[in-house]
């Protein structure tokens, strides 16, 4: 009787100790999402700003200037010669999203391709786009999230 007394106990206490633990990383973890609070293009201030695109006046024209240097970023730093060595022909499509944080770095790349390769490679060169001058909302930085598809011909490069 003495034992189950003491094993009840015993199991009492760890499960009150996992159960603290859980409830703490629990609000660490909501803490974290306040500060990281994501915005879309249209609730922030100022958009971010690609390398080269800071002499830009309005919102509008650093946007155009943001998307067209990242197409250009990816169509000069992509291994399009993959596909055709994993045997893909024809045009080729793949789905990235990310996020620009507010330190102005790309965070949070996920591709969807038709082949984990394509998906890596991708994944390569988005994580390696250049820090820009984050997105600013209310006088802060804030996170963008950004979706970009990447569409090519297999050989032709």
């Amino acid at each position: 009787m003495m034992t189950k007394s003491i094993l009840k106990s015993k199991y009492s206490l760890v499960f009150s100790t996992v159960f603290v633990m859980f409830m703490c990383l629990n609000l660490n973890a909501q803490d974290k999402l306040k500060n990281t609070a994501e915005f879309p293009y249209e609730s922030i201030d100022e958009v971010p700003v690609f390398p080269g695109c800071e002499n830009l006046s309005d919102n509008i024209e650093r946007r155009k200037c943001l998307s067209d240097n990242i197409y250009k970023y990816v169509d000069d730093n992509l291994n399009t010669k993959l596909a055709k060595q994993l045997g893909f022909k024809g045009e080729m499509s793949i789905a990235v999203i990310f996020k620009i944080n507010e330190e102005g770095t790309v965070t949070e790349v996920k591709s969807r391709a038709p082949h984990p390769e394509l998906e890596k490679e991708a994944k390569r060169v988005i994580s390696s786009i250049p820090k820009m001058i984050p997105a600013k909302r209310k006088g802060k930085g804030a996170v963008v999230p950004y979706s970009l598809p990447i569409t090519f011909e297999v050989g032709k490069k």
